[in-house]
C-alpha cells in the first residue's frame, strides 16, 4: 500500500513541475498587397530578429496571407519578394 501511495504522489509532483512551465512567445500574421490593393499569392516573405538574427521564411497562401507563430519576443524586420 505505501508504494502505490509514494508513486501517487511522486506523479502529483512530476504534474505539478510540468504544468508550472510557461513559454511567451507572440506571432505576427498579415496580408500582402500590391499599390492598387490587389493581394499578392506566391511572395516570399522572411522576418528577421533584430537582435538574434534569427530568420524565419514562408510564402504567401492564395488570398495573400502569411503567418508566423511562436516567435521570440523582441523586434523585428519583414522582407516581402517576389520574382
Amino acid at each position: 500500500m505505501r508504494h502505490i501511495r509514494f508513486s501517487a504522489v511522486s506523479m502529483l509532483l512530476l504534474l505539478a513541475g510540468d504544468v508550472s512551465a510557461q513559454t511567451v512567445t507572440g506571432s505576427m500574421s498579415g496580408t500582402v498587397v500590391d499599390a492598387t490593393g490587389q493581394v499578392i499569392p506566391g511572395a516570399d516573405v522572411m522576418v528577421v530578429h533584430e537582435t538574434s538574427a534569427g530568420e524565419r521564411r514562408t510564402v504567401t497562401n492564395e488570398a495573400g496571407d502569411f503567418n508566423f507563430p511562436g516567435l521570440t519576443p523582441g523586434p523585428y524586420t519583414i522582407r516581402v519578394t517576389l520574382a
